[in-house]
């Protein structure tokens, strides 16, 4: 009967150990988050992440660019003024509070682990109480009586005592785990405006890279501080083809044979050949370079000879059909509070 009784209290201490050893591998938590944000005193202020380049003078974010070109050739010199029409949105840092709850909540688990710290602590009293139980090693006492032995059960309950330990560790744990939490944090908000004329509505589109090409010439020029860019046109530049080019090559032989006349007859004068010379006029493409996108082709015309402009400019205008699209910061972004 002793030998049975030992063995079936080994199999349950065997059962109870390897149940304490895999409990607090399948305790399970599930959170939930919530994210509360609300106002709170202080003033509003203008987002300060905005470059100097990109906003107006109220301290508007600067939105959108349409550039507005115009050139005018005047002799051999050919002016390019660049001016933005831009729109602006105000964009601001509200002062809120940012409140941050998450709810938790422990799996089955968790009691199962507080059961079986139980269970092996009532184990462990039981066998410091009952050491003889776990015992079938007879041994003689003081008085010479046959006694079992109670070492094997002082032995089971410390071992016993041990495993609810850990396991009354790990629900203590895993309760921990399970608090709620909730974190405030003072911060500020990035709030969005209408979009609107900025002040000024049109501003010179300064520091801007312009190329100039006709056929085979290339010359880059960059736009002052009023938008401005300058190009000295080369003295020689050839008309384009014609039909009538052996028409004029053959007035051009008249007017020589008319010069030797007028050498021998000096009271007539030698007719202006650059005056009477027809107007004609040679494209031309002016580039702006647009950052890492293409540059935008603008064409234009430059007038021959150039002493038909001085008189009478040669001028144009384009403004660009898409406007230059300014990137922006999201709206969701928050900044921290300054200290």
């Amino acid at each position: 009967m002793t030998r049975w009784r030992t063995r079936s209290l080994g199999r349950v201490a065997a059962s109870l150990t390897g149940a304490l050893v895999l409990a607090p591998a399948c305790a399970s938590i599930t959170s939930e988050t919530s994210i509360d944000v609300r106002a709170r005193p202080g003033e509003r202020r203008p987002l300060a992440s905005i470059p100097p380049r990109d906003r107006d003078l109220e301290g508007r974010r600067i939105i959108t660019r349409a550039l507005e070109t115009s050139w005018e050739q005047r002799g051999a010199l050919l002016t390019v003024t660049l001016r933005e029409d831009r729109r602006c949105q105000r964009v601001e840092e509200v002062p809120v509070i940012r409140e941050e709850r998450t709810s938790r909540r422990a799996g089955g688990a968790l009691y199962v682990e507080y059961a079986l710290a139980t269970a092996a602590y009532a184990m462990a009293a039981f066998a410091f109480a009952q050491p003889t139980a776990f015992s079938n090693t007879v041994t003689a006492d003081d008085d010479g009586r046959a006694v079992l032995d109670p070492t094997p059960g002082y032995i089971v309950g410390g071992v016993f005592t041990a495993i609810g330990t850990g396991a009354l560790s790990g629900a203590i744990y895993d309760t921990v785990r399970a608090r709620d939490e909730r974190t405030t944090i003072e911060t500020y908000r990035v709030e969005e405006g209408p979009i609107e004329a900025c002040n000024p509505a049109t501003a010179p589109a300064s520091d801007q890279l312009v190329t100039l090409v006709i056929n085979e010439h290339h010359e880059d020029a960059r736009a002052d501080e009023h938008g401005v860019a300058r190009f000295l046109l080369p003295e020689t530049l050839e008309p384009p083809a014609r039909e009538d080019d052996a028409r004029s090559d053959s007035a051009r032989d008249d007017v020589d044979g008319d010069d030797d006349r007028d050498d021998m007859n000096p009271g007539t004068p030698a007719p202006d050949t650059d005056s009477e010379r027809e107007r004609t006029s040679l494209a031309a493409v002016i580039e702006l370079a647009a950052g890492d996108e293409p540059p935008s082709r603008l064409p234009i015309t430059i007038v021959l000879p150039y002493k038909r402009t001085i008189a009478e400019p040669n001028a144009g205008r384009h403004r660009a059909a898409d406007p230059l699209a300014v990137r922006a910061e999201p709206s969701t972004a928050r900044v921290p509070e300054a200290p």
